[in-house]
């Protein structure tokens, strides 16, 4: 949800067309242009999107097909950084990265449970 977070920040309205897009793929790279032909000794620009509800590294290619020419191949890498859980305990706190402090427990109590609430935001299953 940090993607609607952003849109919030910018004051632009919410959005749910990314998450329609990414299903369990976990990464959407998507490319638009301004037009579709290119005059002689013409630029173009084109935006390159990337979305994403997982971590890691990853590698794609975007290919640039102009007829009768040779189609050239640019390489993209995204590396997608963050924590891909969330402590909800965590929120809204002033530190980068949580802190969960347990507190001091003397060796002549018993057994002493603590319940920690933790969310996968990612696209993957993971292991804690």
């Amino acid at each position: 949800d940090h993607f609607n977070e952003l849109l919030a920040e910018l004051k632009m309205a919410k959005s749910t067309a990314w998450e329609d897009l990414i299903a369990a793929n976990g990464i959407v790279i998507k490319i638009e242009q301004t037009k579709n032909s290119i005059g002689a000794y013409e630029n173009i620009k084109i935006d390159v999107w990337v979305y994403a509800n997982t971590w890691g590294l990853y590698l794609d290619e975007i290919v640039i097909d102009i007829s009768q020419l040779t189609p050239f191949c640019a390489s993209l890498l995204v590396e997608v950084v963050g924590l891909p859980v969330e402590f909800p305990i965590a929120q809204n706190s002033i530190r980068k990265d949580p802190t969960i402090r347990l507190g001091v427990v003397s060796y002549f109590v018993g057994n002493v449970k603590r319940k920690l609430k933790v969310v996968n935001i990612s696209a993957v299953a993971i292991s804690v």
